[in-house]
């Protein structure tokens, strides 16, 4: 038995089609040997399955009254649906249609507003409606749509409609265009104006990125070696519970949404061992400061620098904690540490003594160390 492909001229349907009409085309057909069909087709055209329509929105005259609005009348409301339905809520044609449809509308309804239309030129009698918008008729339309579905199905019932959960927002969709119409309007020169700030605006970042690593790196060579040296290690009562190199330096620029403006919240305290009795967490943070203050070698003269240093930042860092939480106490300690070891590396860059003022007071002012103190309360 072999098998054979026929090409044979027949007629088929389309559901899709209202009219009825009946068109002819070629069809594959395979048949064996003895001439019986092997490969049958469907008669229906294969492509009127994606030929989808909407319903219509139908609504009664008590139903009209949940949604009404002055802006909107009757004849103008069922014809928006009639035309949603036309075009398959294809918004822009709508819009395109809807001074002459909705005047022949109201030519073949009648009544006195035809009346009245018919004793005016056609120019004149186009002049009388009132032209919409594509937004305006999505907010009619979709708001007509999530009223009746709350009513009808309840609030239980329509919660999870897409309709209820997202409504339509005609000032959304307002402004989404407008600011496409900008960039899309934007001149040559505009544009790379605007990407020359972006540049800028990387370069910006990676320098910070630059600092950011530096500073970690000082502090990791400062006191990450223990609770000696200058006092930054994580040992001893009072200190705090990481070591110098876990301390994050954190800009305004890469604070995570909900974090600190400061360092990082999450470094906690070696608290007094339980059973020692209550402390106060101001006075014993107060008292961490001063072990790291009296860790800074070179005598009084640091001891001044220090005192300089910390004057010649935005607003200064407070002696006296207003609001002792456990974020706020860690983040005071650590910016304090950062500013001693910061001092540290000074003293050592220069020799051990405490000359280098200006400089010193350079890099801090200037430093993540000023930035994250000129945004603290």
């Amino acid at each position: 038995m072999y098998l054979q492909v026929k090409w044979s001229w027949e007629k088929y349907k389309n559901s899709a089609r209202a009219d009825g009409v009946e068109l002819w085309r070629w069809q594959e057909r395979t048949v064996d040997s003895n001439g019986n069909i092997l490969k049958d087709v469907p008669e229906d055209y294969g492509y009127a399955k994606y030929n989808k329509h909407i319903d219509l929105v139908t609504y009664s005259d008590t139903e009209y009254e949940l949604f009404t609005d002055p802006n909107w009348t009757r004849q103008e409301t069922d014809h928006l649906m009639e035309l949603s339905q036309r075009f398959d809520l294809r918004f822009v044609v709508v819009a395109d249609r809807w001074v002459a449809s909705l005047l022949a509308h109201l030519h073949a309804l009648g009544g006195t507003a035809a009346a009245n239309l018919k004793t005016l030129p056609p120019a004149a009698q186009l002049a009388q409606i009132k032209s919409r918008s594509v937004e305006e008729l999505k907010a009619r339309y979709y708001g007509i749509v999530r009223t009746l579905l709350q009513h009808r199905e309840g609030p239980d019932g329509s919660r999870n409609h897409h309709l209820v959960r997202n409504p339509y927002s005609m000032r959304d969709e307002q402004e989404r265009k407008k600011a496409l119409l900008s960039l899309f309007g934007r001149t040559p020169k505009e544009a790379q104006e605007e990407e020359e700030i972006l540049a800028q605006a990387k370069a910006i970042e990676d320098r910070r990125r630059q600092e950011l690593a530096q500073q970690a790196h000082l502090l990791d060579a400062d006191g990450g070696g223990g609770a000696g040296g200058n006092g930054l290690g994580s040992g001893g009562s009072g200190g705090l519970g990481v070591a110098g190199r876990n301390v994050q330096i954190v800009t305004e620029l890469f604070i995570p949404p909900g974090a600190s403006s400061l360092v990082d919240p999450g470094l906690h305290f070696q608290w007094p061992a339980p059973g020692t009795g209550p402390i106060l967490r101001g006075q014993h943070t107060l008292k961490v400061v001063q072990e790291i203050k009296a860790g800074l070698q070179g005598g009084r003269g640091m001891q001044k620098e220090l005192e300089k240093a910390l004057g010649e930042t935005s607003m200064g860092i407070p002696s006296v904690i207003k609001n002792p939480t456990a974020a706020v106490c860690a983040n005071y300690a650590a910016l304090m540490r950062e500013v001693v070891g910061m001092l540290e590396a000074k003293r050592r860059a220069t020799g051990g003594g405490p000359g280098g003022t200006s400089a010193m007071g350079a890099g801090v002012s200037g430093g993540p160390a000023r930035r994250a103190l000129g945004r603290h309360d």
